[in-house]
């Protein structure tokens, strides 16, 4: 593992002293076809093995519990949050990511994850009868 940093996000980070290094143990798994092998804290969430151990940024941090799909991957096919998943958990399994779908929409859903984040958004000027107290408003007919 490079650093020996405990699995949580960067903002949380703990350097493991020598005596915490016996925590630490191999895990192989099949990563997007690849065999995978990292020393990790078994605990270590599956997700931060792959952002920050294996350097794949495609699956995200959302909620941490595991609520809103952000970090969405597949373990032997089934869709499975990696925020809640110990990598102790995939020992000697497949695990894709997004980075790892080879389907043509997969490849149209993971196109954007090379360009900078924001979206396309054209910005419209707004017209004063289109907010609050503009002149041109709906009126009901009268019976």
């Amino acid at each position: 593992m490079q650093g020996g940093y405990i699995g949580r996000p960067l903002t949380q980070r703990t350097m493991l002293t020598q005596s915490d290094r016996s925590f630490l143990m191999a895990i192989s798994f099949t990563l997007n076809g690849k065999l995978t092998t990292l020393d990790a804290d078994p605990d270590m969430p599956l997700l931060w093995a792959i952002r920050e151990v294996v350097g794949l940024h495609g699956t995200k941090f959302g909620c941490g519990v595991a609520q809103c799909g952000a970090c969405t991957v597949h373990i032997e096919g089934k869709a499975t949050r990696s925020c809640i998943t110990p990598i102790s958990s995939v020992a000697d399994q497949h695990v894709t990511t997004i980075e790892g779908l080879r389907s043509k929409q997969a490849r149209a859903v993971s196109g954007g994850l090379d360009r900078p984040p924001g979206a396309a958004v054209r910005l419209l000027p707004v017209r004063p009868d289109h907010v609050g107290g503009g002149a041109a408003r709906a009126q009901p007919e009268a019976d």
